[in-house]
Parts: structure tokens; sequence; C-alpha cells
């Protein structure tokens, strides 16, 4: 199911991107869509809680007994009551915990189809009024390993409409996915672009080929170096730093460094014919490397980045692990490839049409 959304996702942007053509101008509807769907991506992006289950708050208390976790609380059919009453508990006199069965809604946790109960705590005497009520809500609440229980902290959100999953290796930084990885398979769409016409110009000599490779090349380096600095802001906050020299990073700086020397070979040679002959070669050559360098080296090397050989899943995008990707989150990141893809196709077009003007000047 995800990777079908991703590739509808991925399929709608490329037809709506190429129509009418790739050095057509864009009909005023499909601008139109191309503005209106990023933002919306970025509210979808930015505006829902991301909630966990239970468990996913138990590993990360484990780790850092400080670190607040919001968790998706879903009331139980028949077992909700009317809170009344709060009694201190034996045990600890300073903790206080919700009576009269409503417990079971606070911590109610269906993590892998087994039911499991848990007890949270509330600090205080007073109930928010919102955890009277039987609606569904986002809470932030943080395990303390040393007296073993969840302590109530607030609520983010009552009946929440959407909500993004919470993934214990990256937290917040999940919603960096919609970003992050769009730009990475979106690069390697446009250098694949590029070796197509790099192929095209030399079976039938025609600079205009020429151009559509060098643009499609010229606009897939941005889209890396994005992927590049999302990456980094990413490894900041997960890893301590923003560069670790880890294979992924490594693998991407190289790729950087294959296509600056591709156009630095552009630049050098002045005859046009020459030029785009040297770089077809180059081009077609350098795709070669493309895949192995994005999906290959980085999943058989050991590695922080998700996805490598140190762990069983292939990323926390096409995971196997249900929990690693819920509805929603598909759904945004399927709508981000396409607003990706969309958006690179319009500005490779006006490249395009930019290196078709100065093909008329120059003869």
């Amino acid at each position: 199911m995800k990777a079908l959304i991703i590739i509808i996702g991925l399929g709608l942007g490329i037809f709506l991107g190429i129509y009418p053509g790739l050095s057509r101008p864009k009909p005023k509807f499909i601008k139109l869509f191309a503005v209106l769907i990023p933002i919306i991506t970025i509210f979808l992006t930015l505006l829902p809680p991301i909630a966990g289950t239970f468990q996913d708050a138990f590993i990360v208390g484990q780790r850092s007994k400080d670190k607040l976790v919001n968790v998706l609380l879903t009331p139980v059919a028949g077992t909700i009551k009317h809170v009344t009453t709060i009694k201190s508990l034996s045990d600890d006199p300073e903790d206080y915990i919700i009576t009269g069965g409503y417990e079971q809604m606070y911590a109610y946790d269906t993590h892998n189809g087994k039911d499991k109960i848990y007890k949270v705590v509330i600090n205080s005497k007073k109930v928010p009024e919102e955890l009277k009520n039987e609606k569904p809500l986002v809470a932030l609440i943080n395990y303390n390993p040393e007296k073993n229980k969840y302590y109530f902290h607030s609520i983010v959100s009552v009946n929440p409409i959407l909500t993004l999953p919470y993934v214990a290796s990256l937290g917040e930084l999940v919603r960096i996915l919609n970003y992050h990885v769009p730009s990475a398979w979106i690069a390697v769409l446009a250098f694949l672009i590029s070796m197509i016409f790099s192929i095209q110009y030399l079976r039938k000599r025609d600079i205009k080929y020429d151009v559509i490779s060098s643009s499609a090349a010229e606009v897939g380096t941005v889209y890396t170096i994005f992927a590049t600095v999302t990456g980094m802001f990413w490894a900041k906050f997960n890893w301590g730093s923003y560069w670790n020299w880890d294979p992924r990073e490594t693998s991407i700086f190289v790729l950087l460094l294959i296509y600056g020397a591709y156009f630095a070979l552009r630049s050098a040679i002045e005859k046009e014919d020459v030029k785009a002959r040297l770089s077809a070669v180059y081009s077609i050559l350098a795709f070669i490397t493309v895949p192995f360098f994005v999906f290959v080296l980085p999943r058989i090397t050991q590695s922080l980045h998700p996805g490598s050989a140190s762990e069983s899943n292939i990323g926390p995008v096409l995971s196997s692990q249900s929990d690693m990707l819920n509805t929603t989150k598909q759904y945004i990141f399927g709508l981000s490839m396409m607003t990706f893809t969309i958006i690179f196709l319009w500005i490779l077009n006006l490249r395009i049409r930019i290196g078709f003007l100065n093909l008329k000047i120059n003869n």
C-alpha cells in the first residue's frame, strides 16, 4: 500500500509536470496547481500533532527519562466513567492517579494487536476538563524509569482529525521526511532524464537534446544539494552534528563531486558540438554511479542512517513496521512526492526554454 501511494504521487507529479510538454509553456491551471499543492503539503506536514503508542513512549523513556512524548489516547467502549475523584498512590504521596475507571482510556495500547493497560500519573488534584469526556486526544507524557511510571504533562490536541506517527528514532524529525526523501528521489529522476537525453543526442546529434540533458543535470544537482542540507539538519538533531561522514553523507557528497565535474567539463569547452558530445558521454557514465551511491552503498554498509545494513528495515518510508508510517503520513508523503515532482519539472521546463532562447540568440 505504501509503495502504491508513493507511485501514484510520483506518477501524477510526472504527468502534471510534463503536460503539455517539457519545452512548451505551462497553462495557467498547472501553474496554479504547482503553487497551491506545495502550500497544502507544507500545511499538512507542520500542522498535525505527532502521536505514538505507549510502547513507543516506553522505548523512548528508557533512553531518556526527561523526554516528552505525544501519545494518542482512544476511549475504550464501555469502560469510561465520569471522573469524580483522584486518590493518592500509597507508595508515593506526591503522585495522584485518576480513579473511577478512566485510567483504562488513558493508557489503552493495542500495539502489535495486543491489548495492554498502563496507568498515567497526574501530579495535580485538579483534572483537566478535556480528560473528563470520551473524545480521543493527544497528550504529552514522559516516562520515569526510576519510578516505572508514565507522567501526564499536558494536552496537545482534543479529538484530532489527523496525527502523524511517532518514530522512536526520529520524533518530531519525522516531518522532514516530506522534504528530504522526495528531494533525493527527484534528484535521481533528474539525472535519469539527463542520461536519457544524452543518449538521444549521441543518436541524433541534435543540440536541443544537449540543452535538455544539461538542464536536467543542473536542476538535479540543486535537488541533491537540498537533500544534503535537509539531511544535515536531520543529522544535527538526531546524531549530534551536521556532518559525520556517515556512508549516506559520504555517498551523496561524492555524487555532488561527480556532477560538479560535469559542469566543470562543460565550462572548459567552448565549441558547442564537442561540449555536447563529451558532456553526453560523461552524463551517461555519471548516471551509472547514481543508483549505487543513492540506493546500494548506504544499504550494504553499517550506518546511522535508517535503512542501513545494521537494521532489518529499508527505512522509515517503506518500512515493514506498520507504525513507522501511519495512513495520514502515507498520503501526505505521496502528496509531497507529487509536489516535488511538479516543481522540478516546472523549473526544468523554464530552464530548457531559456536554453533554447540562448541557442536562437547565439545562432
